[in-house]
């Protein structure tokens, strides 16, 4: 009950927070947030990708339960098949700029759609319980998109505001990522043990990842578009 309550609050709180930094504003003082940024399309719109992109954080909790509850895998051994994914992540930056520099900021899409496409296998890939070839090559593609995203959803973002601003939009960056990151472990999560608790066996814990999993990959699916539009918007302002 609570958990609702304070979702409930949240509303009014967000309203006066937006009401005092505009108060602030128009009074000559230095707002925590500068309204005036969200102007930007290509701001806005980053924060969204920036908001999703970090939800993947179900990815996290829900993988480990998985392992260790549902297949008895010790905490070790859970903690190295985490290491596909790790692996991509590095791969991802290394590539980078090598994908910028022919696809420009198209390099978000390709990072969602890396990221959708990677664990839509993983999901797919549970359906025979234990992990297999199939999903941990799933992992490393998703990796690979987390590793793309990440540096450039920042850049891509910042890079449309002003210098004296670059700080400010920083923080608010970083921010949405962590609002994101709780989200996605909260609501997704959520529906994670949601669909574990109707057994204890490893085939529901299976189902319960791959439930939630395939939120995170339509999720994705749908961010690879929005990332496209806004590289279109991007160019055109330039």
């Amino acid at each position: 009950l609570w958990a609702w309550g304070m979702l409930a609050a949240s509303v009014p709180v967000l309203a006066a927070f937006v009401f005092s930094q505009h108060r602030a504003n128009r009074a000559g003082q230095d707002p925590l947030v500068e309204l005036a940024l969200f102007r930007n399309p290509v701001f806005s719109v980053g924060l969204v990708l920036a908001f999703c992109f970090y939800c993947d954080s179900a990815f996290f909790l829900t993988y480990g339960i998985y392992l260790q509850s549902g297949l008895g895998w010790s905490a070790l051994i859970a903690g190295a098949a985490v290491f596909p994914f790790g692996a991509g992540s590095i791969l991802g930056p290394l590539c980078s700029s090598a994908i910028v520099r022919r696809i420009g900021n198209h390099v978000l899409t390709a990072g969602f759609a890396a990221l959708a496409f990677g664990f839509a296998a993983t999901a797919a890939a549970s359906l025979r319980i234990v992990p297999g070839g199939l999903f941990y090559a799933g992992l490393v593609i998703a990796g690979v998109g987390h590793g793309l995203v990440l540096p450039n959803v920042v850049r891509i973002v910042i890079g449309e505001i002003a210098p004296d601003k670059a700080g400010l939009a920083g923080s608010i960056v970083t921010s949405m990522l962590q609002i994101g990151s709780a989200f996605g472990a909260t609501a997704i999560g959520g529906l994670f043990f949601s669909a574990a608790a109707r057994g204890a066996n490893a085939a529901h814990y299976a189902q319960a990842y791959r439930d939630s999993i395939a939120v995170v990959a339509i999720l994705f699916a749908v961010c690879i578009v929005i990332a496209a539009l806004m590289s279109g918007w991007s160019r055109r302002r330039r």
